[in-house]
C-alpha cells in the first residue's frame, strides 16, 4: 500500500484507493471505486506573479480565478505551466495533489466542508480518501467559494 509522507506527519488520516491507470475520467473514476462523484476535488496549480499555489475544488466545476486572487489576496491569478514550475522539474498531470506538493499555499473551496470525506488525486492511478476535518486541520488551508458550476 502507498504511503504519503507528508499526510502521516501532519496527522492527517487517509485510506488509498487504485484503480487502472488507463481510467481517466471523473466519471469512471468514481464507479469503479464506487465513491460519490460529488466528493471527489480536484487540485489546481495557479501563479499569481512568481507566487504558486494549489486550489481544490470540485472535479465536475470550473475554477473561479478572481475568487482565487482576492482569497491570495492579489490582483490576478492564471493557471501555471506544470513543466515551469521552478524548482519541481515536470509535474505530470493528474500528480498535483496537496499530498505530494505539500508546500505550495493551498485554497480549499467551501463546499468541502458540507462533506464527511474527501476524495483527492495521490498520483495517476491513485485517489486519496481524506477526512474534510482532519485535511482542514492538517493543511490549514484558505478556504472560499473557489468554484463555479460547470454549465
Amino acid at each position: 500500500m502507498a504511503h504519503y509522507r507528508e499526510l502521516d506527519e501532519r496527522g492527517i488520516s487517509y485510506r488509498v484507493h487504485e484503480y487502472p491507470h488507463e481510467t481517466v475520467s471523473p466519471s469512471e473514476v468514481a464507479r469503479h471505486l464506487g465513491i460519490p462523484i460529488t466528493a471527489m476535488y480536484k487540485s489546481l496549480l495557479v501563479r499569481a506573479d512568481k507566487l504558486h499555489s494549489m486550489c481544490c475544488i470540485p472535479i465536475e466545476c470550473r475554477i473561479d480565478s478572481k475568487a482565487v486572487a482576492r482569497g491570495l489576496q492579489v490582483r490576478k491569478v492564471s493557471m501555471a505551466n506544470l513543466a515551469e514550475v521552478p524548482g519541481r522539474g515536470k509535474l505530470e498531470p493528474m500528480g498535483v495533489s496537496p499530498a505530494l506538493q505539500p508546500d505550495f499555499p493551498l485554497l480549499l473551496d467551501d463546499s468541502a466542508q458540507t462533506l464527511e470525506l474527501l476524495f483527492i488525486g495521490g498520483g495517476r492511478g491513485f485517489e486519496l480518501e481524506v477526512p474534510v476535518k482532519d485535511f482542514i486541520r492538517g493543511f490549514q488551508p484558505i478556504l472560499g467559494a473557489f468554484s463555479i458550476t460547470a454549465s
